[in-house]
């Protein structure tokens, strides 16, 4: 597989508990772009977070949708279906799903080597804020 970063973004921290360090558009294979990739520092070190949504719920009075763990409609303020009981019950999965995301380990490794190289890179040349643009760089992995 080859996967290409096609541009790569580092974030300004807004504050100290701001833990993304890069946004990226990563091309695989030239043939399919993956948006709002993001570099994470965690506890851990830095990994690579795919694309994700947030879990969201319907409300009973009119029907827009809302995060999962809200208390209230956030359009109607009617109480909503979701709350603390729906909270707890997705509590052992994530409040966010993935889009896209590798489906073995060896393809994930290829992948954060592929996009660390690259950070690494845009680190070295102080892009600070600046947007990089890797149209014609590949890592073949």
């Amino acid at each position: 597989m080859y996967f290409t970063v096609r541009r790569l973004s580092l974030a300004q921290p807004r504050h100290s508990e701001d833990r993304v360090r890069a946004y990226l558009t990563l091309l695989i294979d030239g043939k399919f772009l993956v948006h709002d990739v993001r570099i994470v520092e965690t506890n851990g070190g830095l990994l690579v977070a795919m694309p994700s949504k947030m879990l969201q719920v319907r409300c009973r009075a009119c029907l827009r949708r809302n995060a999962v763990n809200a208390s209230f409609c956030n359009w109607c303020g009617c109480r909503s279906p979701g709350g603390r009981q729906a909270a707890e019950e997705v509590a052992e999965g994530p409040m966010r799903i993935d889009l896209a995301h590798p489906l073995t380990p060896l393809v994930r490794k290829e992948l954060e080597s592929a996009v660390f190289n690259e950070y690494l890179k845009a680190l070295e040349h102080g892009l600070q804020g600046g947007s990089q643009d890797n149209s014609g760089a590949e890592e073949s992995l």
